[in-house]
């Protein structure tokens, strides 16, 4: 999975939204879940409906979609980075 977003311009966007923010509700689509940690709720739709609702440390502490994506993002990016660390070409 690669994102068109890579991680430093994630975090320089995340960072202004928070300035943006402050005092506004924002919407935010993500498919990478470490966009949504700091998130006051997070909802997670499933074909339509409300799967799981919580901010992010309520949904990674219970068994769902949330947390077992969270974790396989976190598990992705630490592979990357250690084949960056290696100088092995992406694929």
């Amino acid at each position: 999975m690669r994102s068109a977003v890579d991680g430093r311009t994630e975090h320089e966007i995340l960072h202004n939204l928070r300035i943006w923010g402050q005092g506004k509700t924002l919407i935010i689509s993500a498919h990478r879940l470490s966009a949504l940690t700091e998130a006051s709720e997070i909802l997670v739709l499933q074909q339509g409906s409300v799967a799981q609702r919580g901010d992010h440390d309520a949904l990674t502490a219970s068994a769902g979609w949330y947390r077992d994506m969270y974790r396989y993002q976190q598990l992705e990016a630490a592979l990357d980075d250690d084949e960056n660390e290696k100088g092995v070409p992406h694929g």
